[in-house]
């Protein structure tokens, strides 16, 4: 039974194995139709799906589409408004064009119509004028002047080469003279009403104060917290008492006795508050008498609080002092250094006051700073202008006769006439000095041949000339004309200070306003020449004082004239019809704009000057009296001195002298530190004690006010150095902007 199953099955096996190709075949096809069915369908759904994807992608861009539609067409909208509206202004401006046009054209037509009116006018007046001049007889007409010079507008042409601006002198023009045809005391009288428009306005707009601003109408004071030192009436006062204004003197000499008051905590120039102030109350006592105690007493106080400025270990003075708190120093633009003109421009004063008061100690500060100056100076005598106080040398190599050395010179002359030409060292110092000015430093420009008076400095000529070194010209007058023994070169000099006045001379007649500029120029040696940045004037009064000297020695009367053709322009451009009168700050404009200053010296010197030049010599006679460098007369006595000196000091004195300067220098430093280690904060003189000082000092003793005064000292200075740097950073503020100005002028 198992064998016939195991048959039937094996015969189906090979029944199956022979159809089994067939069989894999079918199922190979029928597996390949369902392979392929699947993949149609799962493309197909594929298809499908990405089918709608792009649908829904159409739908988002015509959606954008759409919304881009709307945006072009709102766009279009506006480029069309805005076409429209450009269509408008267009049509506006051409309306007002057309308007405007028609206004101009209309304005035009009145202006020529009023022209010809005015034309038409001034025609038929002159031929009425000259109808009714034809009729008149003929000795009855008369010249008729020039035609004034029209306003002036700008000669300078920039010259590329150098830092100033160069142009060709112009005439001064003319102005009303009140004296023509009348003598001389028309033209003194003029002088003195002259004086009295600006003290009037003085008195009533600044009484009491240091200076008048007329245009303002208010007072302006030299230190930042002073309440003013009255320096104009004090620089007035020997001008009153020579015009013979004896009530204002007295008025004067009232309020100095019983009003003036030093201690006030401000800074004031040292140097300044000598010539101006104690100078003034020194020649007040002298030419009123010696009668007025007042005037010594407080020229004495003044004299007193000044010396805490010769407190240097080398004993020449400080430049600012402090008249309350005593506290001296040097500027910073001099590098701190003294200037040799203010140093060298104290003696006439404390040597006076010396003689008044019997007490020697002014006149040996002042004979110690010549000193150091005679053993320091080169041997021309042509010094520097700075002088270090603590090495004990010069600074610098610039020598002038104008700003920060001119009246060191003038000094050495009048020490020489003070003591009725005794003292021989000061004729001798001189003489040297002046030869050399005159050999090395007095130049002749090209084609011109005008005389002027250059500065060396770095090494080389510096051709340029301050309306300060116009003084030279006096200065070398007087001199031939008093010292005896003069020399051989009397006669040359003379004949320069003649040249130097005419070229001062030509300072006012070549510009427009007839008044001289503070600087001229003479570059490369050629003839005079004015920058702007120098073309302003300060009332000043060196060119008028040289003209008084030379009228006094020559007896040309050129030189009168030339003084009253400057007096007539000043009057008429300088002056105030309120009252006073002004500086300018540009003499080469017509009309000149006013700097709102009255000067001190205007009253001490420039109105002196022109007053004395018209009158008789007996007024001021210089054999009798010296004028300080502020104008004030000091009289002349033939005295040594020493006379005043103690006998001890006067010994110490002649012993020194044979020792070198630098041994001298040695010991006085010496000295000085001596006397400050003891407690001296002077280092040389200890002041008495101010009244509202007084009760401290009796109650704490002289160290306690000793130490209340150098703290005193510290704050001043403290307060000083803050307003030093308040003003350099005002003055760099200025610099950068007048940079920047030359630059866009280049640019241009």
């Amino acid at each position: 039974m198992l064998d016939e199953d195991n048959v039937g099955l094996k015969a189906r096996y090979q029944l199956a194995a022979r159809r089994s190709p067939y069989v894999l075949l079918g199922l190979a096809v029928v597996s390949l139709a369902l392979i392929c069915l699947t993949y149609d369908g799962r493309r197909r759904q594929m298809l499908n799906e990405e089918l709608r994807f792009l649908r829904k992608q159409t739908n988002t861009l015509n959606i954008r589409l759409a919304t881009l539609g709307d945006s072009i067409a709102a766009t279009v909208r506006e480029l069309n408004e805005i076409t429209a509206e450009r269509e408008s202004a267009r049509d506006s401006i051409d309306s007002l064009t057309e308007k405007t046009a028609k206004l101009a054209k209309k304005i035009r037509e009145e202006i020529n119509s009023k022209a010809e009116e005015i034309k038409s006018g001034q025609e038929q007046d002159l031929n009425e004028l000259k109808e009714k001049i034809d009729k008149l007889p003929k000795e009855c007409i008369v010249a008729r002047p020039p035609p004034p010079t029209p306003p002036y507008k700008d000669p300078y042409q920039y010259d590329p080469g150098g830092a100033s601006y160069t142009g060709n002198a112009q005439p001064a023009t003319p102005v009303p003279d009140p004296c023509k045809g009348k003598d001389t005391e028309c033209r003194q009288a003029k002088v003195k009403d002259a004086f009295l428009h600006s003290w009037n306005a003085y008195k009533k707009y600044a009484w009491g104060h240091d200076e008048l601003m007329p245009l303002s109408k208010r007072p302006k004071d030299w230190g930042k917290d002073s309440k003013g030192l009255g320096l104009s009436m004090l620089d007035a006062i020997s001008t009153l008492w020579l015009m013979d204004l004896k009530d204002e003197f007295h008025e004067v000499r009232h309020w100095v006795e019983e009003e003036l008051d030093f201690d006030q905590d401000c800074s004031v120039s040292a140097f300044e508050v000598t010539i101006r102030m104690v100078g003034s109350m020194l020649s007040a006592y002298e030419l009123s008498g010696e009668k007025h105690k007042g005037f010594l007493t407080k020229a004495t106080q003044l004299a007193d609080r000044v010396l805490w400025a010769y407190n240097t270990s080398s004993g020449i003075p400080h430049a600012n002092i402090n008249l309350q708190t005593h506290a001296h120093s040097n500027p910073q633009w001099t590098g701190g250094s003294s200037v040799l003109s203010e140093f060298g421009t104290v003696q006439l004063e404390l040597r006076t006051l010396s003689l008044h008061t019997g007490n020697a100690l002014y006149d040996q500060k002042a004979t110690w700073i010549m000193d150091v100056i005679e053993s320091k100076a080169p041997a021309t005598m042509l010094c520097p202008t700075y002088y270090n106080t603590v090495y004990n040398r010069w600074t610098s190599d610039h020598v002038t006769l104008g700003a920060l050395g001119d009246s060191f010179y003038e000094y050495l002359l009048k020490q020489y006439l003070l003591t009725g030409m005794t003292e021989t060292r000061y004729k001798d110092m001189y003489m040297k000095a002046v030869r050399e000015i005159v050999k090395q430093l007095v130049k002749r420009s090209t084609p011109s041949g005008q005389t002027y008076v250059a500065e060396y400095k770095r090494g080389s000529i510096f051709n340029k000339m301050d309306h300060l070194a116009c003084f030279t010209g006096g200065m070398l007058a007087l001199g031939t004309h008093l010292i005896e023994d003069y020399g051989d070169d009397k006669a040359d000099h003379l004949k320069t200070a003649e040249d130097l006045a005419e070229t001062c001379y030509l300072m006012y007649k070549n510009q427009p306003t007839g008044i001289a500029p503070e600087i001229v120029e003479f570059r490369g040696g050629s003839d005079m020449a004015t920058s702007p940045r120098s073309a302003y004037y300060l009332l000043r009064p060196e060119a008028v004082e040289t003209f008084m000297y030379l009228w006094r020695v020559t007896r040309k009367e050129k030189y009168r004239d030339w003084a009253w053709e400057v007096f007539t322009h000043i009057d008429h451009w300088c002056k105030v019809e309120s009252g006073g009168y002004s500086g300018l700050r540009n003499v080469a404009f017509v009309p000149p704009q006013k700097d709102d200053l009255q000067q001190s010296f205007w009253f001490a010197e420039t109105l002196k000057y022109l007053y004395v030049i018209f009158s008789d010599d007996d007024l001021l006679d210089f054999k009798e009296w010296v004028l300080n460098t502020e104008a004030h007369p000091l009289r002349v006595r033939k005295r040594n001195p020493l006379d005043v000196w103690d006998e001890r000091d006067a010994t110490k004195l002649a012993q020194e002298r044979g020792l070198g300067i630098d041994e001298r220098l040695r010991r006085h430093q010496e000295e000085f530190e001596r006397r400050r280690a003891e407690g001296d904060t002077d280092g040389q003189q200890q002041p008495q004690p101010q009244p509202q000082q007084a009760q401290a000092a009796n109650a704490g003793g002289t160290s306690d006010w000793v130490k209340e005064q150098e703290r005193l000292v510290r704050e001043s200075r403290e307060r000083h150095a803050q307003w030093q740097r308040e003003q350099d950073a005002k003055y760099e503020a200025e610099d950068a902007e007048t940079q920047r100005l030359k630059r866009l002028q280049q640019q241009r």
